[in-house]
C-alpha cells in the first residue's frame, strides 16, 4: 500500500512574515498526553518563552493541553517569520526530547491562523 499523503495547509512562505498577529495549535505525535507530565510541560514552556524573547515575539497567550499547544503570537517587529519560528521552536523541543525519550515530540504539521485587522486578538486569547 503506498504511503498516505497529507494535503499542503500552509499559504505561500511569504505570507508567514510581517503580521503582528498568530494564533498557533501544534499537536504532540499521535496526540501523546506528554504534557500531563508536570516536569515535561514547565521544560516546554521555559523553551517557549526563550525563543519568544529572542525572536522579539510576544506569547500573549497559551494553553499547554496534555496533547497540544494553543499559543496567540503577537510579532514585535514586521520582520518576524512564524514559519521559521515554529521549526526552531519544534526543531529544539524535538531534538532534546528524543535525546531523553526516544520518542518523537510533535507531529509533522502545525494549524495556524494569522489574524486579520477585523479579528479581536482578545476574542482568540478569550477562546485559549
Amino acid at each position: 500500500m503506498p504511503p498516505l499523503h497529507h494535503k499542503n495547509i500552509r499559504l505561500d512562505p511569504r505570507n508567514y512574515t510581517g503580521h503582528p498577529w498568530y494564533f498557533v495549535t501544534q499537536c504532540t505525535h499521535r496526540r501523546a498526553p506528554y504534557f500531563r507530565n508536570d516536569r515535561i510541560a514547565r521544560w516546554l514552556l521555559t523553551i517557549l518563552q526563550d525563543e519568544c524573547a529572542c525572536r522579539s515575539i510576544l506569547p500573549r497567550a497559551y494553553c499547554l493541553m496534555p496533547d497540544h499547544l494553543h499559543l496567540l503570537l503577537q510579532a514585535t517587529t514586521p520582520n518576524i517569520d512564524l514559519l521559521r519560528f515554529m521549526d526552531t521552536l519544534k526543531h529544539k523541543t524535538s531534538f532534546q526530547f528524543h535525546a531523553r525519550t526516544g520518542k518523537p515530540l510533535w507531529q509533522t504539521s502545525f494549524y495556524d491562523h494569522i489574524l486579520r485587522d477585523t479579528e479581536a486578538p482578545d476574542a482568540v486569547a478569550w477562546y485559549i
